[in-house]
Order: C-alpha cells, then sequence, then structure tokens
C-alpha cells in the first residue's frame, strides 16, 4: 500500500485555516453582547477578522486558485464566484465594524449579529466546499504524487 499523504496536505493545510476562521467567526458571534465599558478591543478584533478572511481570499484567488484551476474546474468556477457571493456581505460587516470603531455608540450587538448572519452561510458553505474539493481522493484524479509535493 502506497503513502497518500501528500495528495492529503493540501486539504489539511486548508482545513487549518478554515477550521480558525470558523472558530474567530463563532467567538465574535457570541461576545456580541458581551458586557465591556468599551468595544474597541472586541471591534478591532471584529475586524482583524474581515481583514485576514480578504487576505486569504486574496491569495486563493492570485496564488492558489490558477494553479489547480488548470485542472480542477472547481477552482475555475465554483470558488472564485462563491467568493464574489461573499463579497458584499463581507463589505457590509467590514462598513459596520469601522463604523463602530470611529463612534462606539453606534454598537448594537443585534445589529452586529444581523450582519454577520448575512454572510454565515455563505462562508461557512464555501470553506467546506473548498476543503472537500482538495481532499486527497480528490487530488488524486488531477495531480500526481509528485505535483502535489510541489505545492
Amino acid at each position: 500500500m502506497c503513502d497518500d499523504s501528500a495528495f492529503e496536505s493540501l486539504h489539511m493545510r486548508m482545513s487549518h485555516f478554515h477550521d480558525h476562521f470558523k472558530k474567530q467567526f463563532k467567538e465574535i458571534y457570541r461576545d456580541a453582547d458581551k458586557d465591556r465599558k468599551s468595544h474597541s478591543s472586541y471591534l478591532s478584533t471584529a475586524l482583524s477578522f474581515v481583514q485576514t478572511i480578504h487576505m486569504h481570499h486574496d491569495i486563493e484567488e492570485q496564488a492558489v486558485f490558477p494553479v489547480l484551476a488548470k485542472r480542477m474546474p472547481a477552482f475555475r468556477d465554483d470558488h472564485p464566484q462563491e467568493h464574489k457571493r461573499m463579497a458584499a456581505a463581507l463589505d457590509g460587516y467590514e462598513k459596520y465594524v469601522r463604523a463602530c470603531l470611529k463612534d462606539q455608540d453606534k454598537y448594537n450587538p443585534l445589529e452586529m449579529r444581523r450582519v454577520m448572519d448575512e454572510f454565515k452561510e455563505p462562508l461557512f458553505t464555501h470553506m467546506d466546499a473548498e476543503v472537500e474539493s482538495l481532499k486527497g481522493h480528490n487530488m488524486k484524479k488531477y495531480w500526481t504524487k509528485e505535483e502535489i509535493k510541489r505545492f
């Protein structure tokens, strides 16, 4: 039996990032109505979260998707479209967080959760779909072990 761990490498790396994003989302959502003297630290964390998601997507679109898309239709058709569908909701979230950082009196935990609800399902579904696309059994259909090791 041959060792197929190389085929799981991208799946495992992407899972790590996406699990971290899900955990952050859940913590920010949970803490939306936490009693605090100032929302500054919380809102800075919320802003950092969306900035990191944007950076992650930029890296995927510029460095990862173009390579995978040469052979894997999901990275040419599906996953880039998922990024586009999420963009408006992520931008709305970022705009709200930035406005609240400028004027903390604008912060409302119910509004924060409403804004987050707008992108939760598309974000989580997208992250799960990307990870599924990168599972070893799927990667084997398109790449050799030697090619995978170069990623």
